[in-house]
């Protein structure tokens, strides 16, 4: 991240916010915190997304979220829903 974003976003120590409107529809956060917790790893396929987006809903935490905006929605369909049904890649 570069350092005068990071700056940005940190207040005495901690980071608060997750950068946005930086074009990155295929970007995913995690709470870090969480997953040591939980001692799971960021998942490299959507196999192990989906197997620990149940582990995390076991531990009453919500796997998966987003703001609810127009825009997104239509993002999750346009970057995730191919790739579900078998595409290896997507053209821009």
């Amino acid at each position: 991240m570069p350092p005068l974003l990071l700056q940005n976003v940190t207040v005495d120590g901690h980071i608060y916010s997750a950068p946005v409107d930086i074009h990155g529809a295929n970007w995913m956060f995690y709470s870090t915190k969480i997953f040591q917790e939980l001692k799971l790893q960021p998942p490299k396929s959507w196999d192990e997304f989906f197997a620990q987006a149940s582990k995390l809903q076991a531990a009453g935490y919500t796997p998966l979220a987003f703001g609810a905006n127009a825009q997104q929605e239509s993002w999750l369909s346009w970057r995730c829903w191919p790739v579900l049904a078998g595409a290896t890649s997507i053209a821009l």
